[in-house]
């Protein structure tokens, strides 16, 4: 019985840092993403930097897909449009086919950045995805 106990014992101590630091990375990529979405429009260049940190930090899809749009805002608003659009491809690969509401965002900054950049059949596209997929509530 003494033995058994042991093995419980180092058991939990293999497994429970691990188990924080996964609750600890998840805390921290949605801080970053909070301070990114506070900064996106006073600071955009420091709102890509939470971002790119969220990002790192990410261990969903989710995350990252989030994090990555609010980079591609960030780099809109700094008049980056090819990095925008580069970052949207990004997160439109990595956001799950149920998050409409994010791919409808996403399609809908595409658009905007195709039209930022003169290319205006692929946003009326792309604008037309994201009406799709936002529908009718």
């Amino acid at each position: 019985m003494k033995n058994i106990s042991f093995y419980i014992i180092g058991l939990l101590f293999l497994f429970l840092p691990q188990f924080i630091h996964a609750q600890t990375t998840d805390t921290d990529v949605n801080s970053f993403l909070d301070k990114a979405e506070k900064e996106l429009y006073t600071n955009p260049q420091q709102a890509a930097y939470y971002a790119t940190k969220a990002r790192a930090m990410a261990t969903s899809s989710s995350q990252q897909s989030q994090a990555l749009y609010i980079y591609a805002q960030a780099e809109k608003l700094l008049g980056d449009f090819d990095g925008c659009i580069q970052a949207l491809y990004e997160a439109d690969a990595l956001v799950s086919k149920n998050e409409n509401d994010l791919k409808g965002h996403i399609y809908n900054l595409m658009s905007v950045g195709y039209c930022n950049l003169g290319d205006y059949t692929k946003a009326i596209n792309l604008s037309d995805k994201a009406i799709s997929l936002f529908g009718f509530r």
